[in-house]
């Protein structure tokens, strides 16, 4: 869950750029997390135009909650893409903070359940937005360096 409204309005730039540089042909979901896991459909959609439209109007008026449970939403995402019949599937993760359900950290639980799930070896690519602390301190950067690792995707960070 984004930290800041800020955060929330960056997000959904990117989200609406990247999905409209899918090709028609392809399929795509959307899963948002907070204390909560809601998907924009329970199955993978063609990349079409009005799909695309229809998933960037949604993701507008999503409430955004206090936690970050990142754990079933990455479950629930990663049913999604088991679902879809194409060959080349990636999961993107962006998030400002480490899995937190209920204000209980559920970092290594979480990468645990997450790679045991990933039994397709679907590419987890992690974006995480880097608040404002120290590096070495920071168990949000950590959990998600470590989920693309285990994942075989990558990690970026965004300031």
């Amino acid at each position: 869950m984004p930290e800041s409204l800020e955060s929330v309005y960056q997000l959904q730039e990117e989200f609406s750029l990247a999905l409209r540089s899918l090709s028609s042909a392809a399929e795509f979901g959307v899963v948002v997390f907070s204390d909560e896991v809601r998907a924009w459909r329970d199955v993978p959609m063609k990349a079409n135009r009005v799909n695309k439209m229809a998933a960037v109007s949604w993701l507008t008026v999503v409430d955004w909650g206090l936690d970050s449970c990142i754990g079933p939403a990455m479950l629930k995402t990663i049913d999604l893409a088991n679902q879809s019949n194409r060959n080349l599937k990636q999961i993107f993760l962006f998030s400002d903070r480490e899995p937190n359900c209920d204000g209980v950290s559920k970092a290594e639980e979480s990468l645990q359940q997450i790679t045991l799930a990933n039994w397709q070896n679907i590419p987890i690519h992690t974006i995480y937005r880097f608040p404002v602390v120290q590096l070495e301190d920071d168990a949000g950067y950590y959990f998600m360096e470590q989920l693309a690792l285990s994942n075989k995707g990558t990690f970026r960070i965004q300031w």
